[in-house]
């Protein structure tokens, strides 16, 4: 979300706020799906039957997801971590809509694999779309 390349086509999302939290120490980035071996780019990856995180190919990616998953959670111990600011609708950091497994564009209320288990440690998790509500709580 900060400008770093990690999206399935290469792409980034560039938010000049969280790019200042990041240089000024106060924030890091983090992909599970490259941190779980994943490349960049990479076919699309949607969430399909049993919460698993199929490519479009149909290879299931769940385990590289998972355990880009546990590297972060390795590096960035639970306690250390305030809040999440993931990009909604991937099947790692959607927190409010994810795609429905159908490689059609369609969307459904869900989560992706890392904001589930953020979610079940209790950490709050902000998208592209609401995240200047976490930036107020810094104020």
């Amino acid at each position: 979300m900060a400008g770093i390349p990690c999206r399935y086509n290469g792409g980034s999302f560039n938010f000049p706020e969280l790019l200042s939290l990041v240089e000024g120490g106060k924030a890091v980035q983090v992909c599970p799906e490259t941190a779980g071996g994943l490349p960049v780019p990479r076919k699309c990856i949607e969430i399909g039957e049993k919460k698993r995180a199929i490519e479009s190919t149909g290879i299931d990616r769940t385990e590289e997801i998972e355990k880009g998953i546990h590297q972060i959670l390795k590096t960035y111990p639970v306690s250390s971590i305030s809040a999440a600011v993931l990009k909604d609708k991937s099947p790692s950091c959607g927190n409010c809509l994810i795609y429905d497994g159908s490689f059609t564009g369609k969307t459904i209320p869900g989560k992706g694999l890392f904001a589930e288990v953020l979610f079940k440690l209790g950490i709050p998790v902000y998208n592209e779309n609401n995240y200047k509500k976490f930036l107020q709580t810094l104020l």
